[in-house]
């Protein structure tokens, strides 16, 4: 059996590092299944806050054009929010940062070198 890279508290202590460079609040929402799963109710109108924390928040890809909607022009931009380890989040939660929504694709967790919880998000306007 080896002996880990790192022990407990220089893994803490690298993720303090990391946290200290979270600047943006983040509010994590996750949309409600109602009773109604069936029908058009299948979602609350209002998901529930389900984290509040600081992220580190870059944009990894460019807008690109997913198509049109009801005679509007649909771009998507896919971004990378950090995230402190352990704070609930999973795909398909919303993340609302600076006034904007913003929908995590992939919640990267299975890294073997935490330093923070890496979130894929995109955005679409």
């Amino acid at each position: 059996m080896s002996k880990p890279l790192l022990s407990n508290s220089q893994m803490a202590s690298i993720q303090r590092m990391a946290e200290a460079g979270m600047q943006v609040n983040v509010v994590i929402k996750r949309p409600v299944l109602s009773s109604d799963d069936l029908g058009d109710g299948a979602y609350d109108p209002e998901p529930e806050v389900v984290a509040t924390c600081k992220g580190y928040l870059r944009q990894t890809g460019g807008d690109t054009t997913g198509g049109v909607d009801v005679g509007s022009l649909v771009t998507s931009s896919t971004y990378e929010l950090g995230i402190p380890v352990g704070t609930n989040a999973f795909p398909r939660d919303i993340a609302e940062i600076g006034g904007k929504t913003y929908y995590v694709q992939d919640v990267r967790d299975d890294e073997t070198w935490p330093a923070m919880l890496n979130l894929t998000l995109r955005r679409r306007e």
